[in-house]
């Protein structure tokens, strides 16, 4: 039944009710437990949201900012951390543990800003810039700098 709704919701059939969820198709570069992530967060957004506001989940910083294109609220997911954007704005960088909690703030408070009237859906702000998968997810910086420090073998 709810591929059903879907279907119709896409072909413009039936106006939605509640948050769309887009989520990633996942690959080899997920680093962070996504299908629970995306179960809790499909469950979290049926309870707690009622505007169709489009929620975006990326398993990584490659292909997630073409994939969550249009999205009202988007994380990428990286080596222990999320960045979470709002309109394609940079709001927040967060543990994994703290994802769930952090993404559902933003959407709640993205749902009360378009109630409110300070902000309309499928607004984009800015084009996402991909973060700095060194800088600033997870232990890239730490990988990189172990490597300056490593010899190379002579050949």
């Amino acid at each position: 039944m709810q591929d059903g709704l879907e279907l119709l919701y896409v072909l413009g059939l039936r106006q939605r009710k509640g948050a769309e969820l887009i989520a990633c198709p996942t690959c080899g570069r997920i680093q962070v437990d996504l299908f629970t992530l995306v179960q809790d967060v499909r469950k979290k957004l049926a309870e707690e949201i009622a505007l169709p506001i489009k929620v975006a989940v990326m398993g990584c910083v490659v292909n997630g900012p073409g994939e969550c294109e249009g999205a009202d609220v988007a994380i990428f997911a990286g080596d222990r951390r999320g960045i979470i954007y709002v309109q394609g704005q940079k709001v927040a960088n967060v543990p994994e543990e703290q994802i769930l909690d952090a993404l559902l703030a933003e959407c709640r408070k993205f749902q009360a800003d378009v109630q409110a009237g300070r902000a309309k859906l499928g607004e984009k702000k800015v084009d996402i810039l991909p973060p700095d998968p060194i800088g600033e997810l997870g232990s890239g910086w730490e990988k990189v700098q172990r490597e300056k420090n490593r010899a190379l073998p002579v050949v």
